[in-house]
């Protein structure tokens, strides 16, 4: 499925019911993965009321799927084929399913059986409330049951693989079963290593100082090999994720995907390495990762970790110590896996079977670990060949409580805590707050999030939770879908961009931009797809509140105030980069980022690479003759010399495009900044690509600021230097 497809949900649900709502959830959140859309449903309670809407989405969309109550699914099915002027026949597999159905009477199995003409089922066990895709042109349509019994087996064996390949997964012949039941399955089952694991805990605890150590050292390996890993999005990678609290720039190579709900038939190793190897390959990354559950056999209680690359996956076991609570087992657990990650981009890991320790000594079931660190117990090689494709793994698990399906239902549920889910269907990657302002300055903000915004505005001003006065302060800031305390996500905010090490002066500098950001956007501080912290110091939540309300203005109007890490020694203006003109937004010294760390990076490709990543940007382009006249950039704004500078465009191949499409797109984020110079070398037939800085170089260096706070400068003085020619308000 193309990303950019243009998507449209519809359910149709004769009452009110929270079951049908949180199945609706589980629809939008598996579609979430083959989409950068933000999708959510648009409920109807008829088809009459329905078909205006579906009218319009018919003609410029190109995916629309419709979910249907069941006790009006069949009928509903007849009547919508009809208005869409659709013959209708007896689908064979459908009918062969539903002979399995023995309590279904033979006249509703005609019914059940029936769909438009070339249709691909969506096989349920039993055939019962099949659901279907029917294709015409480059438009497809999806009807599917909101069937709390089958809508997993119609998403895992249909959708998903539909999706993903084009084909869906044939469903065992197997007698029907209520959810919740056991079912003899047809064919033995592998070997399993474990029960049932255990249910971890849902939120991380505080990172102890050795994570930071390990995770930027990692986040370093990968910045300097070029590659991107996809964790798997089970409970455990909850840990793995907090640990972007540590590292400013994590969330540039690390992403998560979505979770697969069943493990079938494979043992805990193989799944392991097999959800790792899906991750990898649903988001296109370098590497893929995974970290199970906690498993228990013979009295011992292990988790599994696994990074996979192309074609193998490396496996380590790691044990419980005696009287380790969950929490801290699975922290540590994760620590390992990001420093497997570390080792496998760097090309160290081990291989083969490796047994460490007084472990070696003892047979599995006796073996624990000694005092301090957790003894590795094996390294496990799985050979990938054959994996099963993405799409076979990830059904999303969507688990939200009555809340959330209220919200989602447009009822207004109880504000019992600082922290409720409004609206739940929000589920974008998030991405550090230099890209989003970057995404937003170069495409606009989402359209999506303005219209919930106003809607947000609209409730705001009639319950009184924001005040409708512009310059009143927010009670609470929606933040990816969370209702949340304004200084606490607001501090949630900076502390994903600056840590502890920062100064006081240069923390609030950071807390009054992030601020203005909100009030810029104009959007009832409604904002989704932005990276925040699990957990805020006291020192930064102390700062953020000592600055609290207080925003930068010019001509009277919130600015545009955007931040980015580490300067190339001077700003650039605004235009350079989004190709928009502002007036406060040029360039300015800030020659002290030229001694901070991570200040310069160098990268090599060989002429055949940069090909490759060129044809996969854009296949117009074309790269042949002499490769030193492939790649010219032809206008920079002259930060580091004359010849070197923030690149505003660059030829490649005879197109020119933006310093920041080269950098971003066509390169895939291999090098950190828009100001860089490209160099070749005949006679490896070699492209150096030199950059200085990291980010986009428009507004505020965080680098900067904090050298400046160090000197003594004030918040405010930080702010006017960046930002000349504004004001605080």
């Amino acid at each position: 499925m193309d990303k950019d497809m243009n998507l449209k949900l519809f359910s149709l649900i004769s009452s009110d019911d929270i079951p049908a709502t949180k199945l609706q959830i589980k629809i939008s959140g598996s579609l979430n993965a083959f989409t950068d859309d933000d999708v959510s449903f648009k409920r109807f309670s008829s088809l009459k009321e329905m078909f205006p809407s579906l009218g319009k989405a018919l003609a410029d969309s190109e995916l629309i799927v419709i979910a249907v109550d069941p006790k009006i699914y069949v009928r509903t099915k007849t009547l919508l084929t009809k208005a869409l002027s659709l013959d209708i026949e007896e689908n064979p597999t459908v009918k062969k399913a539903l002979g399995r159905a023995a309590e279904i009477p033979e006249s509703q199995k005609l019914l059940q059986s029936q769909m438009p003409k070339g249709a691909v089922p969506f096989l349920t066990r039993d055939g019962v409330n099949s659901g279907f895709v029917i294709s015409k042109g480059h438009q497809q349509i999806m009807y599917l049951p909101l069937d709390d019994v089958r809508l997993d087996t119609v998403l895992r064996n249909g959708v998903i693989p539909y999706l993903t390949s084009g084909e869906t997964i044939a469903v065992r012949e197997e007698a029907y079963a209520p959810k919740n039941a056991t079912v003899k399955p047809s064919v033995p089952p592998k070997r399993q290593e474990a029960p049932a694991p255990e249910k971890a805990a849902q939120t991380p605890p505080a990172l102890p100082e050795s994570v930071g150590e390990i995770t930027s050292k990692t986040v370093n390996i990968l910045r300097e090999s070029g590659s991107r890993v996809a964790v798997n999005g089970n409970q455990n990678s909850e840990y793995v994720k907090s640990f972007g609290s540590v590292s400013p720039d994590f969330f540039e190579f690390f992403t998560f995907t979505p979770h697969v709900e069943d493990k079938g038939d494979f043992n805990v190793t193989d799944y392991t390495a097999q959800m790792a190897k899906s991750a990898k390959e649903l988001a296109s990354a370098d590497f893929g990762a995974c970290i199970s559950d906690i498993c228990n056999t013979d009295g011992c209680s292990y988790i599994c970790i696994a990074v996979a690359g192309e074609s193998s996956a490396i496996v380590r076991k790691l044990y419980r110590e005696p009287d380790e609570k969950d929490e801290s087992f699975i922290r540590d657990a994760a620590e390992e896996l990001i420093e497997l990650i570390g080792e496998k981009a760097s090309g160290e890991s081990s291989v083969g079977i490796e047994i460490s320790g007084e472990a070696a000594a003892k047979p599995e079931a006796e073996k624990t670990p000694g005092k301090g660190k957790k003894v590795l117990v094996s390294i496990l090689v799985i050979i990938l060949a054959l994996a099963v494709a993405a799409g076979t793994f990830f059904l999303v698990k969507y688990q939200r409580d009555k809340k959330a399906a209220e919200a989602l239902a447009n009822t207004a549920p109880e504000t019992t805590s600082e922290e409720t889910t409004v609206p739940p269907e929000i589920s974008k990657d998030t991405v550090p707050l230099s890209v989003f302002m970057r995404n937003e300055a170069v495409n606009g903000i989402d359209k999506d999030d303005l219209a919930r915004a106003a809607e947000d505005a609209a409730n705001a001003a009639s319950q009184g939770d924001n005040a409708a006065n512009e310059n009143a302060l927010p009670e609470y800031i929606v933040l990816n879908g969370v209702k949340t305390e304004a200084k606490k996500a607001l501090a949630k905010i900076v502390a994903a961009d600056v840590d502890d090490s920062y100064n006081s002066e240069a923390i609030k500098a950071d807390a009054v931009a992030v601020y203005t950001y909100l009030k810029y956007r104009n959007t009832n501080f409604n904002v989704s797809g932005l990276n925040a912290a699990e957990t805020v110091s006291d020192n930064i939540l102390n700062a953020v509140s000592e600055v609290f309300g207080e925003y930068v203005v010019y001509n009277g109007q919130p600015a545009f105030t955007p931040t980015f890490k580490l300067s190339a020694g001077k700003t650039t203006s605004a235009d350079v980069v989004f190709g928009n003109s502002f007036p406060y937004l040029k360039t300015v010294d800030s020659a002290s980022d030229k001694n901070a760390d991570g200040y310069k990076t160098e990268i090599t490709l060989t002429s055949g690479e940069l090909k490759e990543l060129a044809n996969k940007f854009d296949s117009s382009i074309n790269l042949s003759g002499s490769a030193k006249d492939w790649v010219k950039v032809t206008k920079h704004d002259g930060a580091i010399s004359t010849g070197v500078g923030y690149v505003e465009t660059v030829n490649v191949g005879g197109k020119e495009i933006s310093g920041y499409k080269f950098a971003c797109e066509l390169l895939e984020n291999k090098i950190p900044s828009y100001c860089f110079a490209v160099s070749y070398t005949s006679s490896g037939d070699t492209f150096k690509i030199t950059s200085y800085g990291s980010g986009f170089g428009v507004g505020m260096s965080l680098a900067g600021a904090n050298k400046m706070a160090a000197d003594g400068s004030t918040y405010a003085q930080i702010l006017a230097k960046y930002y000349p020619g504004t004001n605080l308000s």
